[in-house]
C-alpha cells in the first residue's frame, strides 16, 4: 500500500493509503483506500461495469460540440469508453498521483494523447487555479460548453479533496447552464464594430486595452469605480 501524505506541513489534505487488488493473472481490478482503518473500495463487486455504466449515461448527455472533463481519472473504464466512443476532446483532473501510480492510466492513454489532457494539480493548488487552467484548455477548443463527470469514490477520501472535486464540478456546470460565450454570439452583440464597456479601478492595469481600442478604432465607454467616476466616449 501507498500512503497519500500532505506535501507540506500547513496541509490538511487527507492521510490514506491506497490497496491494490488483482485477478489471478495479476491484472489490476480494483483499488481501494483506507481511511481510519475503513477500506472503501472504488469499484466493488460492480467491478468495471460500474464505470462503463456512469460512462455511458454521460455519453447519451454529451453534444456534439461538448467538452467532457472527468474529476478524478478511477480505474480509466469510463474514460476509455468515452475517448474510443466518441472524437471529443477529453480532460481529466488526478490530484491523487497515488491512485495514477497504481493504475498506470497517463501511460495507457499515450495513444490519445492528441485528443487528452491530463491536469495533475500539486496538494497545494486551490480548486480555483486548476478551475482557471480548465478555461485556457476551453479557450482552445472554440470555448465549447464542459461536460463535467466526477468520480463518487473521490467525494469519500475526506472533506477537503470532497470539496477540492466538488468545487470543480459545481463550477463547470454552472458555466455550461449558463453558457457565456453562446450569449456573446447573440445578434445584439455582434454588431461591428462592437461596443465596448471598460469597468476599471484605481491601480488596475488598463492602459493596453485602451490603446488598443483607440488603434482600431472601436468606440468605448471607460467606468472608473471606486474614486471618482469617470465616462469616457
Amino acid at each position: 500500500m501507498n500512503p497519500r501524505k500532505p506535501t507540506n506541513a500547513s496541509s490538511t489534505y487527507a492521510t490514506y493509503a491506497i490497496k491494490p487488488f488483482r485477478n489471478q493473472d495479476g491484472q489490476l481490478i480494483d483499488l481501494a483506500a483506507i481511511i481510519g482503518g475503513r477500506e472503501i473500495r472504488m469499484l466493488g463487486p460492480a467491478g468495471a461495469e460500474r464505470e462503463l455504466a456512469m460512462a455511458e449515461a454521460f455519453k447519451s448527455k454529451l453534444g456534439a460540440d461538448s467538452l467532457p472533463v472527468f474529476l478524478g481519472s478511477g480505474m480509466g473504464c469510463a474514460i476509455s469508453k468515452i475517448l474510443n466512443e466518441t472524437n471529443l476532446p477529453v480532460a481529466i483532473v488526478e490530484k491523487e498521483s497515488t491512485i495514477l501510480q497504481h493504475t498506470g492510466l497517463a501511460e495507457k492513454l499515450a495513444a490519445f494523447d492528441g485528443r487528452l489532457t491530463f491536469i495533475t494539480p500539486s496538494n497545494s493548488e486551490n480548486p480555483q487555479e486548476t478551475l482557471n487552467r480548465l478555461t485556457r484548455w476551453q479557450s482552445t477548443h472554440m470555448n465549447r460548453p464542459f461536460a463535467p463527470l466526477l468520480h463518487p469514490f473521490y467525494l469519500k477520501l475526506g472533506e477537503e479533496i470532497k470539496d477540492y472535486y466538488s468545487f470543480l464540478n459545481n463550477a463547470l456546470k454552472a458555466s455550461r447552464n449558463y453558457n457565456f460565450w453562446e450569449k456573446i454570439r447573440y445578434p445584439r452583440f455582434v454588431e461591428n464594430p462592437p461596443r465596448i464597456l471598460l469597468i476599471t479601478r484605481q491601480y488596475f492595469l488598463i492602459g493596453e486595452i485602451i490603446e488598443a481600442c483607440q488603434a482600431l478604432d472601436v468606440p468605448f465607454r471607460l467606468l472608473q469605480v471606486g474614486t471618482e467616476e469617470l465616462a469616457q466616449e
